[in-house]
């Protein structure tokens, strides 16, 4: 395989990947390129991961050295876990492409959540409305204790509002992009299943061995 060949295999992509050496700490490897369709029909036979339907129209598998695009960032995690890398973040993927110029003329899935909630603050939330309640009712404008009555009608309507917010999905998260506008801060966010033909990921291995 010549320098810049496109990768058909995990192993070929591992055995090319560019070295960012910036401390023993934050050191990392990112591959030279996105992930090709080759290499992922190779997760897909190895995982009998289904392949998503943005995928195959257009003949969007047919073409092995392109990039493979319309994956989702939860698609894009399902195959880094499988190789055994991670997503870039916002700042490694600059770093990189400053340093290499190895951009890519597609926009790159990265980790970096754009949208603050997080399931964390959720849970912290509806912890502080448990404990808040059944301590004391509002009755018209005084505070009174509540009776045994009162305190089972709350801890019930607490309990079918914990029960439905379990069964919920959970919220969408918005993840950052990488790619050609990315310098004008014009790089678009997506919710983490969306799909997109302009939107591929490439793989990280931290450290420096």
């Amino acid at each position: 395989m010549s320098f810049f060949s496109a990768p058909r295999t995990l192993e070929q992509y591992k055995s090319k990947l560019v070295s960012v050496p910036l401390d023993c700490d934050s050191a990392f490897y990112i591959g030279r390129v996105p992930v090709t369709v080759a290499m992922w029909e190779e997760f897909c036979e190895a995982t009998n991961f289904s392949v998503p339907w943005s995928m195959k129209v257009g003949g969007g598998m047919a073409h092995k050295d392109r990039f493979v695009v319309g994956v989702s960032w939860e698609d894009a995690q399902a195959y880094l876990q499988w190789a055994g890398m991670i997503l870039p973040t916002t700042q490694q993927w600059e770093l990189a492409v400053n340093k290499f110029h190895i951009g890519s003329g597609i926009y790159e899935w990265c980790q970096d959540a754009l949208d603050e909630i997080t399931a964390a603050q959720i849970e912290a939330e509806w912890q502080a409305f448990r404990e808040e309640y059944p301590c004391d009712v509002i009755m018209g404008d005084e505070l009174t204790e509540p009776d045994e009555e009162e305190i089972r009608l709350v801890a019930e309507e607490i309990a079918r509002e914990i029960k439905a917010k379990e069964a919920a999905p959970p919220p969408m998260i918005s993840r950052a992009t990488r790619g050609p506008d990315w310098r004008t801060k014009r790089s678009p966010f997506y919710g983490q299943k969306h799909r997109s033909y302009e939107l591929g990921f490439r793989g990280v291995v931290l450290g420096l061995e």
